[in-house]
């Protein structure tokens, strides 16, 4: 099950990165001037890049999914 483990350890890293990304961009609405400090293209990379490793990672985890099924099918 390491796989399963990889992947779901994997997902809630990405989450953590979207939500800094989010964190990141409601500064720009800071009045103290934090904002200033925000690259957009960036978090937008960074949420791009979370999104599709996340996608990645479902892909696995439906992968392993149907491998179990079909080893348990073929036990059974």
């Amino acid at each position: 099950m390491k796989i399963l483990d990889t992947a779901t350890s994997s997902i809630m890293h990405q989450t953590r990165r979207m939500e800094q990304s989010a964190q990141n961009v409601a500064k720009l609405s800071d009045p103290k001037g934090e904002g200033a400090k925000v690259d957009l293209a960036r978090e937008a990379v960074t949420r791009i890049e979370a999104i599709n490793i996340t996608k990645a990672d479902i892909s696995v985890i439906k992968a392993e999914d149907e491998r179990t099924k079909s080893i348990l099918d073929i036990i059974a």
